[in-house]
């Protein structure tokens, strides 16, 4: 059926209410950050002095805990906590692998920020902390690097 008349069509279209969705994905790595606010350490403090306040937690593997943590630059950072297990977990090849990274850097792969021993570990943690730049580079870096321009 044709008609000229413009009301028709916008007549039969419902438009729905207006809905504040967060971005999914968005909205898991907040609530995975904050599901286990209340059972983390509230910082984790190197014995060179230097403090990083936690924030949330990334995840948690065989051989450790990653709290995305805040340095006392203002800057956000992945902290791994190596846990205690009955077999030893020997950091040196990890260790190894960033010395390889930092002598080869790429813009894909993260680099150490730093590494240390921890005086007050979490429980079931050794004092061994890896701490990182929290995702790389953010989709703001890449789009200048590449244009040549900030925003």
């Amino acid at each position: 059926m044709y008609t000229d008349d413009p009301d028709w069509v916008s007549s039969k279209i419902s438009t729905p209410p207006e809905l504040e969705i967060e971005n999914p994905l968005q909205s898991d790595i907040h609530k995975s950050l904050q599901s286990d606010i209340h059972n983390l350490p509230s910082v984790l403090e190197l014995q060179t002095g230097q403090k990083f306040i936690v924030n949330g937690k990334f995840g948690e593997g065989v051989f450790g805990i990653v709290y995305f943590v805040r340095g006392e630059d203002n800057k956000d950072y992945a902290a791994k906590v190596i846990k205690e297990r009955n077999r030893v977990y020997l950091a040196i090849p990890e260790e190894e692998a960033y010395e390889k990274i930092a002598a080869n850097p790429h813009k894909n792969l993260l680099l150490l920020h730093l590494k240390g021993l921890l005086i007050n570990p979490p429980p079931t943690c050794t004092q061994k902390v890896f701490i990182t730049p929290a995702c790389g580079p953010s989709l703001l870096d890449v789009y200048n690097s590449n244009h040549g321009q900030s925003l």
